[in-house]
């Protein structure tokens, strides 16, 4: 396994996690919970808010490295393969 797979599968868990964490915070943040987290009753919409698109950008990370993970291997990787 090359070094651009093994990054690629730790991003992707990586992007699991934060996905699945600020969806979490997100639900706390909007349900009442934000004494939970250490925020204020006022600036919780902003922190949900927050959350949200932060996840978005995971979500979109998580993508980007779940196709990298798809993308078969290169032709040159091949033919060096097949070399040894």
């Amino acid at each position: 396994m090359d070094m651009d797979v093994c990054c690629a599968y730790f991003c992707t868990g990586l992007s699991i996690f934060g996905v699945l964490g600020l969806l979490f915070m997100y639900g706390v943040l909007s349900n009442g919970g934000e004494w939970f987290l250490g925020v204020g009753p006022e600036d919780a919409p902003a922190a949900a808010s927050a959350c949200l698109v932060a996840a978005g950008i995971y979500g979109l990370y998580l993508v980007y490295c779940g196709m990298k993970l798809m993308k078969p291997p290169s032709e040159s990787k091949k033919l060096a393969e097949e070399d040894v």
